[in-house]
């Protein structure tokens, strides 16, 4: 979920008129309009969420289309309020969407614990958040988020610290199982796991089905990945704590699975970071805000205007 408020509006097209289309309640009373945006994402406007009831109806709508969308940019929020949503709204959405998880830093200017105060300007908010590769957020975490709801409070000009994003979705659908040259590697993630860094070291797998689209869906940190484990065909049905413990039951057997070490595990990041480059050479990134099974790479230009957003956790 994400929101964003453009500098200037343009003309829509006709094609994107046509995909337009209005989530409803069961009454038919229009919650809002949702506009499909390319290569992924979609566009939501006719509602204000600091005016509007944060009823069950608009939860479970907005969760339908996150689901269906991967990423929504809500539009022209709080014009009243110089743009800016209350933070007691944008807990009451999250708080409704799941249970909010604050394993971030706090930083003394952000509105409530909950909420993730990041910038270029350290007196404003923290810094150099996301920096270090593409990634998902809390991959760090043996639960990962389900949601990352960002309210972007200034935004970087066109150009300077955009935070990008790919569909881990796509990636998969129509660039690594389609490209002849990432055929290796497209088997090699199918079997891989990858393990987080200190305190946690959770691992997870690469490459697995959404829990809810069923979707293939990417989990991965490129800055933060301490070691990779591929299980072998054999055991890769097997979860991976049955196939670590096996492992150590054969006393080490490589049958079972290899644990990189670390000139293998950065071989493997590189190989990564240069399947996301095809992704975006093939057209798959989107500079917006949000996610939902999206890959993301942040940037704040310490050069830049100052840029600030907040975002939570769910």
């Amino acid at each position: 979920m994400s929101s964003h408020a453009i500098h200037s509006d343009h003309e829509m097209k006709k094609d994107e008129l046509k995909q337009q289309h209005t989530s409803i309640t069961s009454s038919t009373t229009p919650l809002y309009t949702v506009t499909p945006i390319q290569p992924f994402g979609a566009k939501i406007t006719g509602i204000d969420l600091s005016t509007a009831q944060i009823s069950n109806a608009l939860i479970e709508s907005i969760r339908a289309d996150i689901h269906k969308h991967e990423l929504i940019i809500f539009k022209h929020q709080s014009p009243n309020n110089n743009f800016i949503v209350p933070p007691s709204k944008r807990l009451e959405i999250a708080q409704k969407l799941g249970t909010i998880i604050s394993s971030h830093y706090h930083h003394p200017n952000a509105p409530h614990r909950d909420i993730f105060r990041v910038s270029n300007d350290a007196k404003k908010g923290c810094l150099n958040v996301g920096r270090t590769g593409w990634h998902l957020d809390g991959s760090f975490l043996p639960k990962p988020y389900n949601f990352s709801m960002m309210h972007i409070i200034s935004a970087p000009k066109p150009g300077y610290g955009q935070t990008a994003f790919i569909s881990s979705r796509l990636a998969v659908e129509q660039v690594l199982q389609k490209h002849s040259q990432l055929e290796e590697l497209n088997g090699v993630l199918h079997r891989l796991y990858f393990v987080g860094t200190s305190p946690n070291h959770a691992i997870h797998p690469v490459i697995y089905p959404h829990p809810v689209t069923k979707k293939p869906t990417m989990l991965l940190h490129l800055g933060m990945t301490s070691a990779f484990i591929e299980v072998y065909d054999a055991f890769k049905h097997l979860a991976i704590d049955e196939a670590i413990k096996l492992h150590q039951q054969k006393d080490g057997d490589k049958k079972v699975l290899k644990v990189y070490d670390s000139a293998q595990t950065q071989q493997m990041l590189n190989k990564l970071a240069s399947f996301i480059d095809i992704c975006k050479q093939n057209g798959l990134q989107s500079c917006s805000w949000s996610k939902a099974g999206c890959l993301t790479e942040f940037s704040s230009d310490p050069k830049n205007k100052t840029a600030l957003y907040e975002s939570g956790f769910i």
